[in-house]
């Protein structure tokens, strides 16, 4: 009774309702007892947990492209932060244009500082993570949520 497996074991004790087991390379011990009409319904129970399927895996393409949308993000936005946050840098994009579309760029510029990249180490941390994402995106894997299942 039970799903097909590769472990070896060991009988330490047998008789004809119970066998004693010791499994051959970790030494787990385990007892089987001898199905019969009162424990049936226990002794079949594993098979609906086995039954489950797994859920679908998480293709790893699209984790690296996740990663890579992030970063590059982050550095469209230090450069918002960076040219925006300037008044003169404003108008002199806004050229011809009102007030308000300054105060706007201006308050976009603020916003996008706190996204911003700063520091050398955020760089540094920022450009690695740009690149391991490269190679996860051109992976062929993928992630399963959840719990493993053997063959």
């Amino acid at each position: 009774v039970g799903p097909a497996t590769d472990v070896f074991l060991d009988t330490t004790f047998a008789n004809s309702n119970v066998r004693l087991g010791r499994g051959a390379t970790s030494g787990s011990r385990f007892v089987f007892q001898k199905v019969t009409e009162e424990n049936t319904a226990a002794a079949t129970s594993w098979s609906s947990l086995v039954e489950k399927s797994a859920p679908p895996a998480l293709p790893l393409r699209f984790v690296g492209v996740a990663l890579q949308w992030a970063v590059l993000a982050r550095i469209f936005a230090t450069a918002a932060s960076f040219y925006l946050s300037d008044p003169v840098t404003t108008r002199v994009l806004c050229h011809g244009a009102g007030d308000s579309v300054v105060a706007v760029l201006g308050i976009v510029g603020k916003a996008a500082g706190v996204f911003a990249i700063s520091g050398t180490a955020a760089w540094v941390k920022s450009l690695l993570l740009l690149i391991v994402s490269w190679f996860i995106s051109k992976s062929g894997g993928g992630i399963v949520q959840g719990e493993e299942r053997s063959a």
